[in-house]
């Protein structure tokens, strides 16, 4: 499968004795744009964090671009969590330093354009900038990292209408030409325009997996879509 970049086969992970990812399966092409929905606790941050590296399953693999997911793997992953991952007593222009050192693919040249962009000052001190802001440095470090695959928690959350769509806006800007993404987010119908395809998950299980092509041939929205799917599992 020369087009697959990501397969996942019989995932399943256990903590503190219940099963919170149970028997995931699902590819994904290159250069598509894919949403992971369903609601908190629905299990998407922990499957994120298997893909990135960040956890292991109990059982079942991960293949990344044809080979097992590996160390090697996370030079080619960029993952931008639902939490606030920066060093607060740091400048933004150490942190940049900071990426430019540990990761090969990072752009300093994009990220200062994004910053600019956002209006924010590279030699500012996190600690002083809102969360907002620095939900939106994080962003721009993110994106700066040139990647195969880009993966995204809630990236849209507690957010305005209108800064949901700048964020959305500079990560399909700003990614890699022929990048992947997955968006994680129970935001439906904010996402449902730039999406090629969407996984569903419901308690710990993909329920569904969709083209985005399919759902529009349904004359339903993806929420519309969502809703009957969750509604088959009572």
């Amino acid at each position: 499968m020369p087009n697959t970049l990501l397969l996942v086969k019989n995932l399943s992970k256990t903590k503190n004795n219940t099963e919170i990812l149970k028997d995931i399966n699902f590819s994904i092409d290159k250069t598509k744009v894919v949403g992971l929905l369903g609601a908190n606790g629905s299990g998407k941050t922990s499957l994120l964090k298997l893909i990135s590296l960040l956890n292991h399953p109990t059982s079942g693999s991960i293949e990344f671009d044809s080979k097992p997911l590996s160390i090697e793997s996370k030079n080619e992953i960029a993952f931008l969590p639902d939490l606030d991952i920066l060093d607060a007593k740091a400048r933004i222009s150490n942190i940049m330093s900071f990426y430019s050192d540990i990761f090969y693919n990072f752009k300093k040249d994009i990220a200062l354009e994004i910053l600019d962009s956002l209006k924010i000052k590279p030699k500012a001190y996190v600690n002083r900038c809102s969360k907002g802001t620095r939900e939106k440095i994080a962003l721009a470090l993110t994106m700066a990292r040139q990647v195969k695959l880009y993966l995204f928690d809630e990236p849209i959350v507690g957010i305005d209408p209108v800064a949901r769509d700048l964020v959305l806006g500079i990560i399909l800007k700003y990614k890699k030409p022929d990048s992947t993404l997955i968006i994680s987010t129970h935001l439906l119908n904010e996402v449902e325009a730039i999406l090629d395809a969407a996984l569903f998950m419901y308690e710990g299980r993909l329920i569904a997996n969709k083209q985005m092509n399919e759902i529009k041939e349904s004359k339903e929205s993806l929420e519309a879509n969502f809703k009957k799917l969750i509604l088959a599992q009572a």
